[in-house]
């Protein structure tokens, strides 16, 4: 159980290899670059990641793998008074 991978909550990105793909996983001591490409459109906001992989997810993202993914509005959309 010591695989892992990772799952994001908000983001409008795919489920296939490459995006939120639950069923990916990286084995211990290996190296993964992981990048998710928003749609143009994408709402600002806050969410968040963590593991996913079955039989794990509990211990591994209540042990600390899991944080915030912050997406911030694009420059000149919230007004000054707002901001």
């Amino acid at each position: 159980v010591n695989a892992t991978n990772l799952h994001t909550h908000g983001l409008h990105v795919t489920p296939k290899k490459g995006g939120d793909d639950v069923f990916e996983s990286w084995e211990p001591q290996s190296s993964h670059h992981f990048g998710v490409q928003l749609p143009p459109n994408h709402a600002p906001g806050t969410f968040w990641y963590h593991p996913h992989h079955h039989h794990a997810t509990s211990d591994q993202a209540g042990g600390g793998m899991h944080g915030a993914l912050i997406v911030e509005d694009p420059p000149g959309v919230v007004p000054p008074e707002v901001a």
